[in-house]
């Protein structure tokens, strides 16, 4: 049965530097014209090792800074790129950039077989770098493999240092020429696809831990991208900034509205049409009234003397002036139609 190591919880996002993204980039072949095959493994440096007494080879090992921390007494085990460090416990968050890849319970629900074991009532999730997919095996991984893309890998020298090397091309080409004594040959390789290896990171939880998430229940490891964003650092939603936007808008509409008509109504008073001038007296040189005493008695009309209408100001105008309204109010600004 496989050790079961625990590095401790995991309950905050942690977010890899760019070094952990730029993967160890490493071509090899089998024979002078053999096939070629390239790989990447990301969150590795490059490591000078021995071979013989005589004889190095400069290979990928682990960078240990590129995995969330863990307690100090977790029993740190490294002997090879990528091959599992631990399980975190209770762990609940996968790191930044990263997405749950397989799931598991105990007693072997799921679709992934964890290299540190479960125990009875826990729940176990592997988080992988988005677009990658756990490995199973001795040694549990991520894996991608790629066919069309470029990208920037870590090329290690034989002095066991590396070097950035930006631009590199999935499907690679490689030209090989071989000399002796009798003849030249040259040979066109090409390697058709490039494996990406990464740190996969196995969270283990029991239902009483997802207590422990109070601010963001969404960062529980599930099926779906559960990564979080290392730039948001709180403070309100979008969502609700917009809701603040338009309701101050809609405030000052109304604000507006409401100014408007009460100038308007102002203005009106001030500025509407005059009132319609009554007639001008008759030129004196109108026909003499009739005496009423001429008339007959059916036709005299008696006015009741107690009664005095009441007397509306008259306005006289020059025959000769001419009213015009001014085609715009001072003070109105008028919508474009």
């Amino acid at each position: 049965m496989a050790t079961r190591i625990i590095l401790g919880p995991l309950l905050t996002t942690y977010t890899p530097s760019r070094s952990c993204t730029i993967p160890v980039h490493i071509c090899t072949r089998n024979g002078p014209y053999g096939l070629r095959n390239c790989f990447a493994f990301r969150a590795q440096s490059c490591s000078l090792t021995t071979i013989s007494r005589t004889s190095t080879n400069v290979v990928p090992d682990d960078q240990l800074s590129c995995w969330p921390s863990w307690t100090e007494a977790a029993p740190i085990i490294t002997s090879g790129p990528v091959r599992g460090l631990g399980a975190y416990s209770p762990g609940l968050i996968c790191p930044s950039g990263y997405a749950t890849a397989c799931t598991s319970t105990y007693g072997g629900h799921g679709n992934f077989q964890f290299q540190f074991p479960l125990t009875p009532g826990e729940t176990a999730a592997g988080c992988c770098p988005s677009g990658y997919f756990c490995q199973p095996g001795t040694f549990q991984s991520c894996v991608l493999s790629v066919s069309s893309t470029t990208y920037a890998g870590l090329v290690c020298n034989q002095s066991g240092s590396g070097t950035v090397r930006e631009g590199i091309v999935v499907p690679s080409v490689f030209t090989t020429t071989l000399s002796d004594e009798s003849a030249t040959t040259t040979r066109v390789l090409t390697a058709a696809t490039h494996t990406f290896f990464a740190p996969l990171i196995q969270l283990n939880w029991q239902t009483e831990d997802l207590a422990l998430i109070t601010s963001d229940p969404t960062g529980v490891p599930t099926e779906t991208n559960n990564s979080t964003d290392a730039g948001n650092k709180g403070g309100l939603s979008v969502g609700a900034g917009i809701g603040i936007g338009i309701s101050v808008m809609i405030l000052f509409l109304l604000l507006l509205g409401a100014l408007a008509y009460f100038c308007r109504g102002r203005l009106r008073g001030y500025y509407g049409v005059p009132p319609t001038p009554p007639a001008a007296n008759p030129p004196d040189n109108k026909p003499s009234e009739m005496d009423s005493k001429a008339l007959p008695e059916s036709a005299r009309i008696t006015y009741n003397t107690s009664y005095v209408p009441p007397i509306s100001p008259r306005f006289e105008l020059d025959p000769h002036q001419t009213w015009e309204l001014p085609a715009t109010r001072p003070g109105v600004v008028e919508s474009p139609a």
